[in-house]
């Protein structure tokens, strides 16, 4: 598995538990070279065989929307369901000319019992301004924890 600069929310882990009706959301950056490139979610086992549920800029009940001045995209699942468990591949990015893509693996199960712990994200806590010259580099830091679910 090649690396081509994409980095799911800095650990996530490969297995996530959400509770029934809960939503969740996952940040992705990516290097400033796949600016233009399509990101997508999708399911499967094997990613070279993986069905994909929303691609960039889609809306409905699982979207994914590129934030190119920031160099990330949210792929944002919501309401879930117990038929949304499952292998996904998430913060997959259309390399087109190589023939293949890349992405990082991850198990969802939605519980509708007490789950273990849960994805929080949180808002933007503060923006770093650095000025290089005449040009200003923005930077948004976001910041996630796990809290035990009830």
């Amino acid at each position: 598995f090649k690396s081509v600069g994409l980095r799911l929310w800095y650990n996530l882990p490969s297995n996530l538990t959400v509770k029934h009706g809960e939503s969740l959301t996952i940040l992705c950056l990516y290097d400033e070279k796949y600016k233009s490139n399509r990101k997508y979610w999708c399911r499967g086992y094997l990613f070279s065989s993986c069905k994909i549920v929303a691609s960039t800029n889609t809306s409905g009940r699982t979207s994914v929307t590129d934030h190119p001045t920031q160099n990330m995209f949210t792929v944002e699942l919501k309401s879930l369901q117990d038929s949304d468990s499952g292998h996904y591949w998430c913060c997959a990015v259309e390399i087109t000319g190589t023939g293949s893509d890349d992405g990082d693996y991850v198990y969802l199960t939605v519980s509708s019992g007490k789950t273990s712990l849960c994805l929080i994200p949180t808002t933007i806590l503060y923006v770093c301004i650095h000025r290089q010259k005449s040009i200003t580099f923005i930077h948004y830091i976001y910041y996630y924890y796990f809290i035990w679910c009830d």
